[in-house]
């Protein structure tokens, strides 16, 4: 990318690609300071207690280790959550503030989250998937890893069903 290689190319613009959402291409060291302008949020629409050894998911491939309670969020791979963060320890989302672990897989329209650990939790609480929330932050390019593919495939990934909200409509250019 020549937006951070130094390469001066004689171009009087650039494709910043990735960049473009304040993410480094993952082969350019993290030294540079960009911020990310891109979240994926949902809510909770359902939870349930459940008690331990409940199977949570398709095939029941997550049991619950102890009692907890269970999210539902209507979130799925066919809004651009990789099907396979479901199968991965670590995958997690953002509930008020805390860390919450994927339970289950992924379907095509919902996922399950284990927020056991996060009292109070309610029907129609926000749920950060790519984001920050308080001072903590799942990144697109932490999720790629997780899933075993690239911040590109997340980003491209988000499917046409998940509504986009501009938070500033006009942008000022950087040189007029």
């Amino acid at each position: 990318c020549a937006l951070f290689s130094g390469l001066g190319l004689g171009f009087d613009a650039v494709r910043p690609g990735i960049a473009a959402y304040g993410i480094l291409p993952p082969e350019f060291p993290a030294s540079r300071e960009l911020k990310p302008v891109l979240s994926l949020r949902s809510q909770v629409i359902f939870y349930k207690d459940v008690p331990a050894g409940t199977p949570v998911g398709y095939e029941g491939a997550w049991r619950a280790s102890k009692a907890t309670r269970i999210a539902t969020v209507p979130v799925g791979y066919n809004d651009g959550i990789p099907w396979r963060l479901g199968l991965e320890k670590g995958a997690c989302a953002l509930i008020r503030g805390k860390r919450v672990p994927f339970a289950g897989r992924v379907s095509m329209d919902y996922l399950c989250l284990d927020i056991g650990d996060v009292p109070g939790v309610l029907v129609g609480d926000p749920v950060t998937l790519i984001g920050k929330e308080g001072d903590q932050e799942i990144s697109a390019v932490e999720m790629a890893r997780l899933a075993g593919t690239t911040p590109y495939e997340i980003l491209c990934g988000i499917g046409k069903r998940v509504r986009r909200v501009a938070l500033q409509k006009r942008m000022e250019p950087l040189h007029p």
